[in-house]
């Protein structure tokens, strides 16, 4: 199962290094998955990592995003990665992505 949500988060996180598809992804129910994958398998990084990017890449792109993702709560699990995946430098990154963005909000 965790292979297959993988796959499905490392697309949808590829489609969001495209600023066109954002705003469908950011108001379709694919968060409240990736929400679950990242709290259903918390060890697995390549997962966490695809998930942080899809986070910091939504974040980056307004205000209203940040709220909606403050508002579906993502914020302890982004600071739990940031906890449990120091050496993933890449998870770290995309994690402190989004803090950064989020932390930078008006």
């Amino acid at each position: 199962k965790k292979n297959v949500l993988n796959s499905v988060i490392s697309s949808i996180s590829y489609l969001c290094s495209n600023n066109l598809y954002r705003t469908q992804i950011i108001d379709s129910p694919i968060l409240l998955l990736v929400k679950k994958a990242m709290i259903d398998f918390p060890d697995y990084s390549p997962l966490q990592n695809c998930s942080c990017a899809i986070l910091a890449y939504l974040a980056s792109t307004n205000q209203q995003n940040r709220i909606k993702l403050m508002n579906l709560n993502f914020l302890p699990i982004i600071l739990q990665i940031i906890t449990n995946y120091q050496s993933n430098e890449s998870a770290l990154g995309n994690a402190c992505s989004f803090l950064s963005y989020i932390a930078n909000s008006d």
